[in-house]
């Protein structure tokens, strides 16, 4: 997760990027599949040297296949959330791979941070308003989630606090477009 530094919404008061987890760059990719081809090279030449030449097609297949994964891996980890609270509205814009985004709005003053834990050990973190509900943090580990859920909590406490100090009553309800 990683804080931005500029917002199109009012003025946040918390803003965080929630990205997948990469253990390497594209660079160092194109290392690995470069090394797994040129290891691949000897053993292809003795099978094909023995008359066994079909086993050089499956070993090019196998460094294909794996070169592909690896790029398919690193494009899906484009993916990624930007979370941001202000005083008027929560935004969640989840952006996929491809640059699609959608966009979840609601007003900050009732919502609720859920986060549960599945069979599996595996925790979900939704954001809740009323009947609407969204999950939040699918590219993080359980720890991270959890951190998440305080800070957005902590943060969603002030925003009401700070509403019910303004206006002296409950806060409005909006819609969620």
């Amino acid at each position: 997760m990683k804080t931005p530094t500029r917002t199109g919404h009012s003025v946040p008061l918390y803003q965080a990027i929630v990205e997948p987890q990469r253990s390497t760059s594209a660079r160092n990719i194109n290392i690995a599949i470069i090394i797994f081809a040129l290891a691949s090279l000897p053993v292809s030449a003795v099978f094909t040297a023995l008359g066994a030449w079909p086993v050089a097609i499956f070993i090019g297949l196998d460094v294909v296949l794996l070169a592909a994964a690896m790029r398919l891996h690193f494009w899906l980890g484009r993916a990624h959330e930007v979370i941001t609270i202000t005083r008027e509205v929560f935004v969640l814009e989840r952006i996929a791979a491809s640059g699609h985004r959608r966009v979840w709005q609601a007003p900050p003053h009732w919502l609720r941070v859920d986060l549960s834990e599945t069979g599996d050990r595996r925790t979900v973190l939704e954001v809740r308003e009323r009947n609407n509900r969204v999950e939040i943090g699918r590219l993080l580990t359980t720890e991270e989630r959890g951190a998440l859920a305080r800070d957005l909590q902590g943060y969603l406490n002030q925003v009401s606090a700070w509403s019910l100090a303004t206006t002296g009553d409950s806060p409005r309800t909006s819609r969620i477009e």
